[in-house]
């Protein structure tokens, strides 16, 4: 048998090999697609599990991460994202369409400034799935766009905008619990007498349930059911405008002026709540130029900032990892509807109204009206 012509064959049958795969690669990258046509289709978009946003003008990366049914910020406290705007986000890259070829000439493809914006999704095993980069704008509208790095750019009616900071991306109604789970709720109030500060505890056995006073109560007093629920719904559509260090001044001062709740629920996991109003300080008063007697107008005093900060039973929350440096400024009115005083949590006990007199039977020859 010949060895050596036969070891010739092969050689030249893998180098074959590697150009045809070589072409069939080159040929992949330049496959056109069709004009009209998603950037996206949703059964990718069903793949996806991660989702990293990058634009140029921001120099920050965005990660949304999914987790079971909902999508968090990783790199923020684990908050969770923002519905609407992931909805939005989804939605403008969904409805987007190839309008037609720019350039299948990669030599070409800095005169589209692509990198402006890239949006990658992952899969659940972290590979990524699809990647879309995004370029200047077009002559009239949209923009240019590369897909999934193929050697080709398209002219798309794409119109993406993304918040380029990831707190802007937070869901800022933080306080995430359904109001029906909630089963006992204690504070701590002033005494009848107004004297001393006195823990406070109701409880339900369901949602349907009204709530009942634990402690003790007056024997005319009962338990102010809508004063507590006011207070769990308001603590739920609590929406913060800020996350103020634990450091900052104004957030000292309202952790030494606080109210604070417990929340327990079915599970018999728990939220502690606590929300503090700042006290401004005294404004300063300066002496005029004409002399010690005459004195400059008092500034006005600054307005009190309410600030609250949430830690959860379960170790793991991503309360609880903001409760450790940070806290939620929220709107003054959050403040104002915790309860402080004995007469907050309960109320008159109504007494049963009194019962007429008997109507005296109809005598014979009269009828009744």
């Amino acid at each position: 048998m010949n060895i050596k012509p036969l070891s010739v064959i092969i050689v030249i049958l893998a180098v074959i090999a590697v150009i045809i795969g070589g072409l069939s690669s080159s040929k992949d990258k330049k496959i056109i697609k069709e004009t009209n046509q998603p950037l996206l289709d949703s059964s990718t978009l069903g793949k996806a599990t991660k989702i990293v946003l990058n634009a140029k003008i921001a120099n920050e990366t965005i990660v949304l991460q999914k987790k079971d049914t909902d999508w968090i910020l990783p790199d923020f406290y684990s908050m969770k994202v923002n519905f609407e705007k992931m909805e939005s986000l989804a939605n403008d890259i969904m409805e987007a369409k190839i309008g037609r070829v720019a350039s299948s000439n990669p030599e070409k493809f800095s005169t589209f400034e692509l990198g402006n914006k890239v949006v990658e999704l992952y899969d659940k095993d972290d590979q990524l799935v699809w990647k879309l980069d995004i370029g200047k704008d077009g002559a009239s509208s949209g923009a240019f766009v590369n897909i999934n790095e193929e050697e080709v750019v398209y002219l798309s009616n794409i119109a993406l905008f993304f918040d380029n900071k990831v707190e802007d991306w937070v869901d800022k109604k933080f306080n995430d619990f359904d109001p029906g789970t909630v089963r006992k709720v204690a504070t701590v109030v002033l005494d009848p007498k107004g004297k001393e500060e006195v823990a406070f505890e109701v409880k339900r056995a369901d949602g349907s349930q009204p709530f009942v006073a634990t402690t003790e109560l007056g024997e005319k007093e009962v338990t102010d059911h809508n004063k507590f629920q006011e207070i769990i719904n308001t603590l739920k559509n609590a929406v913060y405008t800020s996350l103020e260090d634990l450091t900052k001044e104004e957030v000292k001062s309202a952790l030494a002026n606080t109210r604070d709740i417990q929340l327990t629920f079915a599970d018999d996991s728990s939220m502690n709540i606590t929300v503090g109003k700042s006290i401004p300080p005294e404004p300063k008063k300066e002496k005029s130029k004409k002399g010690e007697e005459q004195e400059k107008e008092e500034e006005p005093a600054p307005e009190p900032e309410i600030y609250m900060i949430v830690e959860h039973s379960d170790p793991d929350h991503s309360l609880n990892r903001i409760a450790k440096v940070k806290a939620f400024k929220v709107p003054d009115n959050v403040y104002d509807r915790m309860p402080e005083k004995w007469l907050d949590v309960v109320k008159e006990k109504e007494e049963p109204k009194p019962k007429g007199p008997e109507p005296a039977p109809a005598t014979e020859g009269e009828t009744e009206d």
